[in-house]
């Protein structure tokens, strides 16, 4: 895999050349590279790679890796890799303020130049997430975010499924403005609170229903805010249906 030479502020470095391109179903996106992984011109080669190659084919994301070089397998199969920050760090520590927003703003034209139907933006860590998911969404972009390294199994379990059904869906691909407004509608977000109201429900004891169903993709101090035709979105819905109905 290539790496390209690239020159900010009048320092040049050599760096991952990114795997951008249009049709993808989701690009995969990282804080910055790392020596290691800009040496061997491979993403995620460290142990924390390792173990996002790991956690990708356990849930059917990708499939047929070859070690030292699944990001070629990978983006042959419609996942694509870029970062925040093109500098490559031993740490990102070693990252300035000021890079982490400067870097956000060019993110997300590079990824908006990829054209519509946009991926799915996949951020590898929520430090990266927090400087420009925002920004993202408000582009039209849908964003979900990887488990930490750390997480416990019950949320890794969790997260990685739930990106899992995102990015194997079947449905149709928009053709035209038209069908991506309603593209847009029908993969956005829906909370409890737009179900209960849907429904007719109160908010709180809808809310309190759901919690005693003790979902095993739902975090106890996680907001109730699912995306639609999800297979979460189907759990809310039953047990809106029940209260609706009693």
């Amino acid at each position: 895999m290539p790496t390209e030479t690239l020159t900010i502020d009048g320092n040049s470095f050599l760096t991952l050349k990114e795997l951008l391109r249009p049709g993808l179903r989701a690009v995969f996106v990282g804080i910055n590279p790392t020596p290691k992984s800009v040496a061997a011109g491979h993403y995620y080669q460290g142990q924390h790679g390792k173990l996002l190659w790991k956690r990708l084919q356990k849930f059917g994301i990708v499939s047929d890796l070859h070690t030292g070089r699944e990001d070629e397998a990978a983006y042959e199969q419609g996942i694509g890799f870029a970062d925040l920050i093109r500098r490559p760090t031993g740490s990102s520590n070693d990252l300035s303020k000021f890079e982490f927003r400067a870097s956000a703003v060019c993110l997300v034209q590079r990824l908006v130049a990829l054209g519509r139907p946009y991926p799915v933006i996949v951020f590898v860590y929520a430090t990266a997430a927090k400087e420009c998911e925002a920004d993202l969404k408000n582009a039209g972009f849908l964003t979900l975010r990887m488990p930490s390294p750390y997480s416990k199994l019950q949320d890794v379990e969790r997260k990685m499924q739930a990106i899992s059904n995102q990015l194997n869906a079947k449905g149709f691909q928009p053709k035209n403005e038209h069908e991506l407004d309603k593209y847009s509608q029908i993969n956005s977000g829906v909370t409890a609170i737009e179900i209960a109201e849907e429904y007719g429900l109160m908010p709180k004891k809808y809310r309190k229903a759901l919690r005693s169903e003790k979902f095993s993709w739902h975090g106890h101090y996680e907001k109730w805010t699912v995306y639609r035709n999800s297979p979460e979105h189907e759990d809310m819905l039953k047990v809106a249906r029940r209260l609706a109905n009693s």
